[in-house]
């Protein structure tokens, strides 16, 4: 008898990457779309043979042209951060120089301004920093004084008499160092120090407004000493510096004030009641903006990875290899050895960019009640992001072969940003330790005891557990808030994990 005719297959959903590119850049679409427009101009266009001048003076001309181009303002930070991340992740794409520079000035530099300071700090440069014609740095670190912050030297000692702080750099161990704009094009400085009472009281770490050049013609300032940090093993276009103060007189009122201030009249006042001996809380308070700085370090180096992937594959879906037949007719992307290696990568940048969207939503949208939870958040997504980019770059390079050693094929690039983002800002082993602190501190001994009980149990009885407390929800609840209407709309709810956290399931996996 004849077989029966077989049904036809049905067709696969056709794939939309408008649709997808949707989901993962979840917010700001008008924004990374002008931005990407900026970036075809020639100015973008990736250069080579530089000297270190011109590397930098390059950086600074591109962060010019999107400052010009208006669609991000430090005033984003009131009411739209996320338009901030997006700005981070789309730059990254043009150059990492330029997404480092952006960073300091809108986040650290304009960030702290905008929360730290108040009306006479804002009139006076928020307009320029967002048109970039007032530049500024963030001086936090110190050489002796990196992951203990609060133990930095430089102090600003209060001079009743002419109502000024005296800033000054004691020890070689107190410069500022690391300073992203210092070495060049830096007006201002938000120069972090003990403020200290003409009786010698030391009331803590607080950020004062120092200028270290002239407006018109970038003079260094009387007093300020600059000393520039040179070449890097990457990241050229960034001018890093190393910062000495020299008893220099600011205003009084240069101190940023929205939780401490100090009146005419020599009355000191702080919204944050510390009376410890080195003031940790109101050192917190001031640097609040490092948390935002680590999404921002996320963005951008997610930014990074899509480049990286995107090139890859490119290469891998033009590059002929020996086929069945022995001709070079058949491209490397269909072969096993470089699928196995990429097809992860890109799979784990989806998953980041899921959590990285939620993070950033979190952050956005933070209260009271979970403002301790959103900075367990941020730090964590710093690490994973930067450790995940670092690890594409190393085998994205090797799977592009000789080409991948090519410099204009930007693998290099990608490497040193990488590691620019494993230690700014914190060095990643230590956020995931502080990260890991704070989650074991949440541990209720019963549940643990519980759980070993249950993973003592026969694998056929753990299975039918799972069956039956349904724990994939709790991946179909993070995929939904990402998806929205392409995700199933009644995803069953979870008894081992009510509230779904996408990045609770890169943590645990």
């Amino acid at each position: 008898a004849p077989k029966p005719a077989r049904a036809p297959a049905s067709a696969s959903p056709a794939w939309e990457p408008a649709e997808m590119a949707k989901v993962l850049d979840a917010c700001n679409h008008a924004t990374r779309s002008a931005l990407k427009d900026v970036f075809r101009s020639d100015l973008s266009r990736p250069r080579y043979n530089l000297s270190l001048r011109e590397e930098r003076e390059l950086a600074y001309a591109r962060l010019k042209k999107v400052c010009e181009a208006g669609v991000i303002s430090v005033k984003d930070f009131r009411t739209n951060p996320r338009n901030i991340f997006a700005a981070h992740e789309v730059c990254a794409m043009c150059d990492g120089s330029l997404a480092v520079k952006l960073t300091v000035q809108f986040n650290l530099f304009g960030g702290t301004v905008l929360k730290l300071g108040t009306k006479r700090h804002h009139d006076l440069l928020l307009d320029g920093i967002d048109s970039f014609q007032k530049v500024g740095c963030f001086g936090l670190t110190e050489l002796g004084y990196g992951n203990n912050a609060v133990e930095m030297e430089t102090t600003a000692h209060y001079d009743q008499k002419t109502d000024q702080f005296i800033v000054n750099t004691p020890t070689v161990l107190a410069q500022k160092y690391w300073i992203t704009n210092g070495a060049v094009h830096a007006h201002y400085c938000v120069a972090f120090a003990k403020l200290i009472m003409p009786d010698g009281t030391n009331e803590g770490l607080h950020g004062f407004l120092v200028q270290i050049r002239g407006l018109k013609d970038l003079t260094v300032q009387p007093g300020c000493k600059v000393w520039d940090m040179g070449y890097k093993i990457g990241m050229n276009g960034i001018d890093n510096a190393a910062l000495h103060f020299n008893k220099v007189r600011i205003p009084r009122t240069n101190l940023l004030n929205a939780t401490s201030n100090l009146s005419s009249d020599g009355k000191f006042t702080s919204e944050v009641i510390d009376t410890s001996s080195r003031r940790r809380k109101r050192f917190l308070a001031v640097a609040d903006q490092l948390l935002s700085g680590r999404v921002c370090i996320a963005s951008m180096l997610q930014g990074s990875t899509k480049m990286t992937l995107a090139t890859t594959v490119r290469y891998a879906a033009s590059r002929l290899a020996v086929g069945p037949k022995g001709y070079s007719d058949t491209p490397i992307l269909k072969f096993q050895l470089q699928q196995n290696a990429i097809a992860p990568l890109i799979a784990t940048t989806y998953a980041y960019n899921f959590a990285l969207n939620y993070v950033q939503e979190r952050y956005q949208n933070q209260g009271p009640h979970d403002q301790q939870e959103v900075v367990v958040l941020c730090c964590a997504i710093k690490p994973l992001v930067t450790w995940h980019s670092s690890y594409v770059a190393t085998t994205c390079r090797e799977r592009c072969g000789g080409q991948g050693f090519l410099a204009a094929n930007r693998f290099g690039e990608a490497y040193a940003f990488a590691h620019a983002g494993m230690t700014a800002e914190g060095d990643n082993k230590v956020i995931m330790q502080k990260v890991a602190k704070e989650l074991l501190a949440k541990v209720r001994p019963n549940d643990v005891r519980a759980h070993a009980q249950f993973r003592a149990q026969p694998l056929k009885t753990q299975h039918e557990t799972n069956k039956r407390s349904c724990p994939s929800a709790a991946v179909a609840g993070a995929v939904q808030t990402q998806l929205g209407p392409h995700a199933n709309p009644n995803p069953q709810p979870s008894t081992l994990n009510p509230k779904p956290n996408p990045l609770h399931l890169t943590l645990y996996t």
